[in-house]
């Protein structure tokens, strides 16, 4: 026997079984499908969980009725964008009106907490649910594949049915994602307003503590301040001592009782 023929006859024995276990691996990966007599039933059972999707996690009508809830909240906010103005900046207000917007700015926060806490959770739930349905097409369009290879042939009926059905989910949850995510766009709008506005009023109160440990008087050994005591300020200064050490005749009648008994008492 050659060398040739032994190289030849010696890579057959070492491939032949490594050809066997690539085969039994392709055949492992596979994806099992059912056969056709369960298309149809299958098929509508994608109908009917489509039925179930749009009387469920859909509830167009919760989003109509979160949006309206966003109108007074909006409303709010375009009154105090108008109070708010370059031309009456915060800085200008009184302690007691900005304790009031602060008031009004909580409660506008509190109003718009529990809808954007529904908003996130729901586009949770939709998205949750749009990797289903896009799972469910990527099975069924290699399922139809497998069918329609077959030499037996398969009616493409029950097959379109299943194509409609996971199409008209995954564009009506699209549309919903849509709608649900404009609905929180402006309520997360509204809540960054109001957040900053906070924000101001906070500096604003917080300057405005601080001015209060600021020395703005001058101290009384500085120059600038002795040359405040003219001559006339010092005689009124003058006047009102003598004024308030000087003791009326009420005064005698009423206290000198009083301060005679204190006396004694120091005395004795």
């Amino acid at each position: 026997m050659s060398r040739h023929t032994l190289g030849l006859w010696l890579s057959f024995i070492l491939l032949w079984p490594a050809s066997g276990i690539l085969a039994e691996v392709d055949e492992l990966a596979a994806p099992a499908f059912p056969d056709v007599s369960q298309v149809v039933p299958a098929s509508a059972a994608l109908e009917l969980e489509l039925e179930e999707l749009r009387a469920g996690i859909l509830r167009e009508g919760e989003t109509e009725q979160l949006r309206e809830a966003l109108t007074a909240s909006e409303t709010n906010v375009d009154t105090l964008n108008t109070q708010i103005s370059p031309k009456d900046p915060l800085e200008n207000w009184s302690a007691s009106r900005l304790a009031d917007l602060e008031v009004e700015l909580k409660k506008n926060l509190n109003i718009l907490k529990k809808p954007l806490e529904t908003l996130t959770t729901r586009l949770q739930e939709l998205a949750t649910e749009q990797q289903t349905w896009a799972g469910k097409e990527v099975y069924w369009v290699q399922w139809r594949k497998q069918l329609l290879d077959q030499p037996t042939g398969t009616s493409t009926e029950a097959l379109d049915r299943a194509d409609r059905s996971i199409r008209e989910a995954l564009k009506a949850l699209k549309s919903t994602i849509a709608k649900v995510s404009e609905v929180q766009q402006k309520a997360s709008a509204l809540q960054v307003q109001i957040n900053l506005w906070k924000s101001q009023i906070d500096v604003v109160q917080t300057d405005r503590r601080k001015g209060l440990f600021t020395r703005n008087e001058l101290p009384m050994t500085n120059v600038r301040y002795l040359r405040q005591l003219t001559p006339d300020l010092l005689k009124e200064a003058y006047g009102n001592i003598l004024e308030t050490l000087s003791f009326r005749p009420e005064f005698w009648k009423k206290q000198g009782w009083l301060i005679g008994v204190q006396l004694l008492v120091v005395l004795w």
